[in-house]
């Protein structure tokens, strides 16, 4: 998905799942001026990945980078693990 023109940055990780333990899941944030969709994304990982690796979810957002540019993994596995609520 890194592919992508319009992907700035991604990562992939190990999401809990109540029926298998874990599932993959991928977040993806946009590079600036740019615009992607879980339809782009999921046909290019479909393209370029082996059926039973691909990520079972995909996130596309906007995420503040850390100091050193990158996705702040220790926050998505921690928004993974304890989803906050769904706002109407």
């Amino acid at each position: 998905m890194a592919e992508h023109p319009g992907v700035l940055d991604v990562a992939v990780m190990a999401k809990p799942s109540e029926a298998c333990g874990e599932t993959i899941v991928a977040v993806a944030t946009s590079a600036q001026g740019t615009t992607i969709t879980l339809e782009d994304l999921g046909a290019l990982a479909r393209d370029l990945i082996a059926d039973h690796k691909l990520a079972r979810d995909l996130v596309v957002r906007e995420i503040p980078l850390n100091p050193s540019g990158k996705l702040p993994r220790h926050m998505l596995r921690s928004e993974l693990r304890d989803p906050a609520p769904v706002q109407p």
